[in-house]
């Protein structure tokens, strides 16, 4: 509300100067927070010895990594459509970029940034133990597909629309390019719990060579397929991208002794077929036909995983609800 007003008043510079009280307002938020949430006797324990701090730092410039990597490929997409669009063209494909690539990341990037906060340090607690790593890494996965993957191939069906409505038609060629992004974002949301188990157990050095490697693949590739496809070549880029990220974690994983059931891998099988037949369906069709057969595929596809996750794990329809309710902090008694 702050930003809408002050960009409404001020105009961009509005939106520059909302910056600093906007981390301001989220700082007392986040203080308020665990102050409320302080433990009534906490451990004491010996003072950060330097080792430990050398630790931290490691592990935090992974985190950093990952955040650079992500704003340097924003800011080189931008400059390479810049450079192959030319000066008049290039505005309207930026913006194109810019409304697929905010639509794909928000409903995927709130249950990622939930995850964090309620599953890794549920990990940290059982990092050691690798029986019960595995079983709350299943437990995770399935829970995020559940919760993940119907709502994104419902956005993707309904990407036309969602540009139109909350830009304007001129928006709407950038429809495929959103839905690749939300097929790419939908790979990373299904292995992040694999992800966050990497971070619970391994090593920094294996974090940051990886989110390197990620940002490496990442940027070249979307150079490359942009000269080849155009703008839908930087949504085929984070496709392709994610499922050689989601691989390579598999394999260092599962050399740790973390690693997916069968059950979750063919849960994992499944949920990528539907996401795959419908992302197709909707490329190569138009219109109402492809609307139904998608929407035909996503509801035999629900139908079918709320069976599996009442017959494997005991999840009903309402445990979803309460698990979706439980995303948001309360105060406790």
């Amino acid at each position: 509300m702050l930003s809408v007003l002050l960009v409404a008043w001020l105009g961009v510079i509005g939106g520059i100067i909302a910056l600093l009280p906007l981390a301001v307002v989220s700082l007392a938020f986040h203080h308020a927070f665990l102050k409320r949430h302080r433990p009534a006797h906490p451990q004491t324990r010996k003072p950060v010895t330097l080792r430990e701090t050398r630790a931290l730092l490691k592990l935090g410039s992974g985190f950093a990594i990952n955040g650079i990597w992500l704003a340097a490929s924003g800011w080189l997409n931008l400059f390479f459509i810049g450079r192959l669009y030319g000066n008049v063209e290039a505005t309207h494909q930026i913006g194109l970029y810019g409304a697929a690539s905010t639509m794909s990341n928000l409903y995927i990037g709130i249950l990622i940034s939930a995850m964090a906060a309620e599953f890794y340090p549920g990990l940290v607690q059982v990092a050691r133990d690798r029986k019960a790593m595995n079983q709350l890494l299943n437990q995770q996965t399935t829970l995020a597909i559940a919760i993940g993957i119907p709502v994104t191939i419902g956005l993707l069906i309904l990407a036309p629309w969602i540009l139109a409505f909350l830009y304007t038609s001129e928006f709407v060629p950038g429809t495929d390019l959103m839905r690749w992004m939300l097929a790419g974002m939908a790979i990373r949301f299904a292995s992040c719990p694999l992800g966050y188990s990497l971070l619970a157990a391994g090593s920094p050095r294996i974090i940051v060579l990886s989110e390197l490697a990620m940002g490496v693949v990442m940027i070249t590739s979307s150079y490359i397929l942009l000269q080849i496809y155009g703008l839908v070549g930087i949504g085929i880029s984070l496709v392709a991208t994610n499922t050689l990220y989601l691989g390579g974690v598999i394999i260092v994983t599962r050399r740790m002794g973390i690693h997916w059931s069968a059950k979750t891998f063919r849960l994992l099988a499944q949920t990528f077929a539907v996401l795959a037949a419908c992302l197709v369906v909707s490329l190569i069709l138009k219109g109402w036909q492809a609307n139904l057969i998608a929407s035909g595929i996503t509801a035999i596809y629900v139908a079918h995983l709320l069976t599996v996750l009442r017959r494997d794990a005991g999840i009903t329809l309402t445990t979803l609800t309460g698990k979706l309710r439980n995303l948001i902090p309360r105060k406790h008694a």
